[in-house]
């Protein structure tokens, strides 16, 4: 019997070795073994066997078996066979990247007393001196025994007494070593006696899951409902059907941030009680393993998370909600740069389960698909409390700007609303899609722009700690007034972001209770949850934030939300632009009116005549949808195409230049001696990255349009055949279905 095993090092292949007559029964696909590998033993993972092995060169055995049970089954490996696949990644690497870190970490050596009745006068004096050194411990490292007896040269003779049978060799690889009890996060449940009823949509649509769920087969969901319309409540109804209705099936509910969702955590717990485990980034390994192990044994049936969730091999999942499925953070930007929506989509099809997408704000691709049947649209049209959504004015800023001389931060209309708001103790959101006080600092003899030394971009000025800060790198130098290039005191700011309008307010409504959130201030760990409390509590009046805040938040006693710079998203070198614009206020704008009282939203931008804006502006999904795909269509973006960025980067600009045109050569060659991809290929580049340089590296991309995702992911194979020897001083990296062209 063979084994096909990969190991958690930077090996893009796996390797075939033997199992021993004594460790075939316990030979199982998703269970580690430690083998030999470059002349030392490390940890593996059993990804296949075969009885047969056709190979000329001799194969060694398998040391032994980890574990009693698979960390994951066939499924697993299927899914992970796939994302190697379609997002051109190595297969074993996938497979470490999906399973907790702590499993795959060194492995452990020791040495373990047998049974074997021993003769003191048949042994060396060294080897009395060593079992002597176990006392009452039967399991010692080799290093606790050389400390211990103080023997030099321990391994011939630790393999004297393995050959006699005092001793044997073990291997221990680290899993779970603590018993922790609960969820750290959730240290209490939630009551949630107050079940709401469902309105007539909300009936259809739990039906219509319901009749997917019963199918124990890949259905695939959209669930378009405006902002307020109960789409978290029917997720619950279709997760308690499942649980009543299949005692071992398991639920995944799959979120954009979890730091966000506190609200959405506690009506979960509420529902499912000590059955819910959450995943998210700041748990300890120790934490992470543990619960793993809970869902494993069955004692834990709902999983929350964020994008990695879907990864995890779980058994026995037969629904995967994706909520806010239209959310770029379900895409990774690094490693295995996979999405998260749509590996959830292929885990439904390879598990033959229910899937069900959920947003206010669809991605145009995942609309499109249900329009072409690829999956079951189901609507929410109107808000649960029979609100009618918010009334939406648009500011012209440019008026304002004739109005007063110069471009106030807040409209005069939006400061009015805001006071009224004030008046009568009603909440406020101020929204605006970019942290720290200015954006960048300017000279005004010389008109130099203060930038980062290692990203070409500029830096950003956070008045809070009186500090310039690169949003890309991190890169931190102390502000001062002097221009560093001519050495005059006569820098401006100019720009704006959040810190700033906190500033802004604090001048003009000085009685007023601020809070800001954005990845500056909730970095500090239980700063969300302490801002939902002082919520609840009514210690806020206004609350100023990034994008963070345009999710997850459902308060009543929101009714005014003010959009600062509606357009700001439209300046992005993306064909997403307007769709993201659109999302963005849209979803803001959704906070608004939830309660009792009418809700209002001020949108200021400097373009009101765009479509996103005008279509957000009446929350007409379906308008902007149509009026988005044509322009795709002309343009054959996605839908009507697939997309692929290779991105060359390097810390030597010649050379990576170099490297970005010689690939370039290389995909244009195939395209141009290949009729099947000279008609279903379109290559854009080489060209500088729009950011040209991020942490010292510069960077270059190679845009590639496929008609389809079939001829796109053979023509990247076949480009990919052909890489073997790429110019070490430079990264190639590949990233299927893009989201972010920076």
């Amino acid at each position: 019997m063979f084994a096909r095993i990969v190991f958690n090092f930077s090996l893009d292949h796996s390797f075939f070795y033997s199992i021993p007559a004594h460790l075939e029964n316990q030979v199982a696909v998703g269970k580690r073994v430690v083998a030999p590998l470059n002349g030392t033993l490390k940890i593996g993972l059993i990804v296949s066997t075969q009885d047969v092995l056709e190979k000329s060169y001799e194969i060694k055995p398998i040391e032994s078996i980890l574990d009693e049970n698979p960390l994951c089954r066939e499924n697993d490996i299927k899914l992970y066979s796939w994302l190697a696949s379609y997002y051109k990644y190595p297969f074993p690497r996938v497979i470490w990247h999906s399973l907790p870190n702590k499993i795959a970490k060194r492995l452990t050596k020791k040495v373990k007393l047998t049974e074997k009745t021993r003769d003191d006068n048949l042994l060396k004096k060294q080897h009395r001196i060593i079992l002597n050194a176990f006392s009452s411990k039967k399991i010692l490292s080799e290093k606790t025994i050389e400390k211990k007896t103080k023997i030099d040269k321990l391994f011939p003779y630790l393999q004297e007494l393995e050959s006699m049978g005092f001793i044997e060799t073990i291997f221990q690889a680290p899993f779970i070593e603590s018993s922790l009890d609960g969820n750290p996060l959730l240290d209490h449940t939630y009551p949630f006696s107050n079940i709401p009823r469902l309105n007539s949509h909300q009936e259809r649509a739990y039906a219509e899951l319901q009749r997917g769920i019963d199918t124990h087969s890949f259905s695939p969901f959209l669930l378009h409902g405006v902002t307020g319309s109960g789409k978290t409540e029917v997720y619950l109804r279709s997760i308690e059907y499942l649980l009543k209705h299949n005692s071992k099936a398991r639920a995944i509910m799959l979120v954009p941030e979890i730091a966000l969702t506190p609200q959405l955590i506690e009506i979960v717990t509420g529902r499912f009680g000590p059955q819910v485990a959450v995943f998210h980034s700041k748990m300890t390994e120790d934490e992470k393993c543990e619960r793993w192990v809970k869902i494993l044994l069955g004692t834990m049936r709902v999983m929350i998370g964020v994008r990695s969730l879907v990864l995890l091999p779980i058994p026995e999942v037969q629904l995967i909600v994706v909520d806010e499925e239209h959310e770029t953070t379900y895409k990774q930007d690094s490693l295995l740069l996979y999405n998260a929506r749509d590996t959830a989509l292929m885990k439904g099809k390879i598990f033959g389960c229910t899937v069900i997408l959920g947003s206010a704000t669809p991605s145009i691709e995942s609309y499109f698909n249900a329009h072409l049947g690829k999956y079951v649209l189901l609507h929410l049209p109107e808000r649960v409390t029979q609100a009618l959504p918010p009334k939406a004015e648009i500011i012209d800023m440019k008026d304002e700007d004739k109005a007063f001389g110069e471009t106030p931060i807040i409209s005069e209309k939006l400061e009015d609303e805001i006071r009224k708001n004030l008046d009568t103790g009603e909440k406020t959101i101020l929204f605006l899609n970019r942290r720290g006080f200015s954006s960048l600092i300017l000279c005004n003899k010389c008109g130099s722009i203060k930038t980062c030394k290692f990203c070409s971009v500029s830096l950003s000025y956070h008045q809070g700690i009186n500090t310039l800060l690169c949003h890309y790198c991190g890169y931190t130098e102390e502000f001062t007034d002097k221009c560093y290039h001519c050495g005059k005191h006569a820098v401006t700011k100019i720009g704006l972001g959040t810190e700033r309008i906190h500033h802004e307010l604090e001048q003009k409504f000085p009685d007023a209770k601020l809070f800001r959130m954005d990845s500056d201030t909730t970095k500090k760990k239980g700063t969300t949850e302490r801002f939902h409390e002082l919520f609840k509590k009514g210690e806020i009046d206004i609350l100023i934030g990034t994008q963070m805040i345009a999710k997850g938040l459902d308060f009543p006693e929101v009714t005014l939300v003010g959009i600062i710079y509606a357009d700001l998203t439209l300046t992005i070198p993306d064909f997403r632009a307007c769709e993201r614009t659109f999302q963005l206020i849209t979803q803001v704008a959704g906070r608004a009116g939830r309660g009792e009282q009418k809700g209002r939203v001020i949108i200021q931008t400097f373009n009101p005549s765009q479509y996103s804006i005008i279509k957000a502006q009446t929350h007409d999904y379906v308008a902007f949808y149509e009026q988005e795909l044509t322009y795709r269509k002309e343009l054959d973006y996605p839908p009507y195409s697939r997309l692929a960025n290779i991105r060359i980067s390097g810390v030597n600009e010649r050379y990576t230049k170099t490297a970005a045109y010689q690939a370039a050569h290389a995909l244009s060659t195939i395209r141009d001696t290949n009729p099947h991809f000279a008609e279903k290929i379109i290559l854009l580049g080489p060209a500088m990255c729009p950011i040209y340089k991020i942490n010292d590296k510069y960077r270059w991309s190679i845009l590639i349009k496929g008609k389809n995702a079939q001829s796109l992911d053979l023509y990247l194979d076949k480009y990919l055949e052909n890489q073997k020897d790429k110019p070490p001083q430079v990264s190639l990296k590949i990233d299927i279905d893009p989201l972010n062209f920076l």
